[in-house]
């Protein structure tokens, strides 16, 4: 069409942290948000998928990270960073802490998704079930 100049479209460029500023931010978080972040950052996960992590989804021996039902209601895997092993499992036996009493008290209950409550009445008092990262540890 003679005359018309079509619309020039600019590139968004992510912005993106360097490996110090990450360094420096992180040095400055402790507890379970510190290993929130850290997990987030190493394994690529979205804030909402690390927040949805159930205990079964972490495969230590491959290290592996399942991620179910994240953007696009997709599942997908990605790693676990050798780094993370350690202060993970330390953060998961206070978890499992934290379940056992939890289920002493008849309380401790995690909600399953879709029918499996259905299907597997037990499920959500199993270990296995539980976020990784409850509202109070």
């Amino acid at each position: 069409m003679p005359g018309f100049n079509r619309i020039q479209q600019h590139q968004r460029i992510p912005v993106v942290m360097s490996p110090e500023k990450v360094s420096a931010v992180l040095a400055h978080m402790s507890g379970s948000t510190a290993l929130m972040a850290r997990l987030l950052f190493g394994s690529g996960l979205r804030v909402e998928e690390c927040f949805t992590l159930r205990i079964k989804d972490i495969d230590f021996a491959s290290s592996i990270v399942s991620i179910r039902n994240g953007k696009g209601a997709k599942d997908r895997t990605t790693v676990l960073p050798v780094s993370l092993k350690a202060d993970l499992q330390a953060h998961l036996m206070r978890v499992a802490e934290l379940h056992t009493d939890d289920r002493n008290r008849g309380a401790g209950l995690a909600p399953l998704p879709g029918a499996l409550e259905r299907k597997y009445p037990k499920a959500s008092e199993s270990l296995a079930w539980q976020f990784i990262f409850p509202s109070t540890v």
